[in-house]
């Protein structure tokens, strides 16, 4: 036969702050900064939005005397400008993924 027992309670600790905004958005910059391949993550996606629609308006300035007219219609300002934002959407996308994923592994989503 087995026996019933009584599960033992963990006295909570005596909360001394408030939730706030600001302490919200500290803690989450901590777990952010605290595994380095969401800071990859993050430096890939931030370079890929800034540095490839850099590289494609030099590329597209460079040769822009050479452009056939067809070629110049073609040139959507809005399309360069925007290029890097499709390819670091997968960057972006891991980010939430790892956080997430930490997130269950830890315990903090149950």
């Amino acid at each position: 036969m087995s026996a019933v027992s009584q599960a033992q309670q963990i006295p909570r600790l005596a909360h001394t702050g408030r939730v706030t905004q600001l302490r919200v958005a500290l803690s989450e910059w901590t777990k952010l900064r605290s595994l380095r391949s969401t800071l990859w993550s993050l430096f890939a996606g931030v370079l890929l939005t800034i540095l490839l629609p850099v590289l494609f308006a030099a590329i597209t300035s460079s040769h822009w005397g050479s452009m056939s007219l067809h070629e110049r219609a073609d040139r959507h300002p809005l399309d360069i400008a925007l290029a890097g934002v499709n390819v670091s959407q997968l960057a972006i996308a891991v980010l939430g993924v790892l956080v997430i994923t930490g997130e269950y592994s830890t315990g903090m989503i149950r």
